[in-house]
């Protein structure tokens, strides 16, 4: 059952989302062609896309664009979109302006690939098909557990990003009933990544341009055939999957951001260790997780071992 129970007459976006996006309004969009195939790699965020985007740029004729500016205005779309105040023609609309100027920012041409990874449009895999001729969706995701760790030492209760968080409209998912305030980072990326991967997995079932990975087994150093498989449904031949360098490390980047692009750590790496991994969580933090996430998490086969069932049950 889709979380997104909106209304494709409702005429209106919520004030924020209009000031942020300013004039638009639900209508019909001229589709846009950036390549002879266009890929979305969707996901909560946290889950190897940077490297996916290097690892893509190594062949020509195909560019991959790791959450291109203008994003992350868009996060807060896609986070009113899974709150029910949006309707799919305002996502159509929204994803329509933002990336009409991106690719005109770009102006690439002749590429047979396109593919951006970017989670701040997690929310957008319906709109996608009305911006771009039939798009291909990769979903990505990544045990619940190592997400919350992973975004919460990435600084996601800290700083401007935890500031944006707990004051900003829309920026991070709240269900129905639940107030910021009784938000802390744990529970907060518990909702995130349970939001996110019902409404990707609800898409799936639906569609044929849906690719499903367990980022687990994607970056499994290994056994790189599940790594080879998620390149292939990108868009890839096996002879271009073959050429890649697995091993290549992608040249320094100093990106720069406009005010509402910056992230809190544009290097993408934790500056501390604010949350321990989970084997040492505490019983209490293991049961807030399992309770908003548990049904979704063990339906993707995370949290079957002894002893997170004895600590949660």
């Amino acid at each position: 059952m889709r979380l997104v129970k909106t209304s494709a007459s409702r005429s209106r976006a919520p004030l924020f989302l209009r000031v942020v996006t300013p004039l638009l309004r639900p209508r019909p969009v001229t589709r846009l062609h950036p390549a002879q195939r266009t890929t979305f790699i969707l996901s909560t965020g946290r889950t190897g896309t940077v490297y996916l985007a290097d690892l893509l740029n190594q062949l020509s004729g195909v560019l991959a664009l790791h959450e291109p500016k203008p994003s992350r205005v868009l996060n807060a779309w896609t986070t009113a979109f899974l709150e029910g105040r949006i309707s799919p023609d305002f996502m159509a609309s929204a994803l329509a302006v933002k990336r009409t100027k991106t690719l005109k920012n770009i102006g690439a041409k002749r590429l047979q690939l396109y593919v951006e990874s970017n989670n701040f449009i997690a929310g957008f895999a319906d709109a996608a098909e009305q911006v771009f001729e039939v798009p291909t969706i990769i979903h990505i995701v990544r045990d619940p557990r190592d997400f919350a760790t992973s975004l919460t030492n990435r600084g996601d209760d800290a700083g401007l990003r935890g500031f944006f968080n707990r004051f900003v409209p829309y920026w991070a998912y709240m269900p129905n009933g639940v107030k910021k305030r009784e938000l802390n980072a744990l529970t907060r990326a518990a909702y995130r990544w349970t939001a996110i991967n019902e409404y990707l997995s609800d898409y799936g079932r639906t569609h044929q341009n849906y690719h499903f990975f367990k980022f687990e087994e994607v970056f499994d150093k290994q056994n790189p055939a599940v790594l080879k498989q998620l390149l292939q449904a990108i868009g890839l031949s096996a002879e271009e999957v073959a050429g890649l360098d697995f091993a290549a490390q992608a040249k320094p980047k100093q990106p720069r951001f406009s005010l509402l692009d910056r992230p809190n750590d544009s290097t993408n790496k934790s500056k501390h260790q604010a949350m321990l991994p989970w084997r040492d969580w505490t019983d209490a933090d293991r049961r807030a997780l399992e309770r908003i996430c548990g049904p979704l998490m063990r339906r993707y086969g995370y949290g079957a071992e002894a002893d997170w069932r004895g600590s949660v049950e």
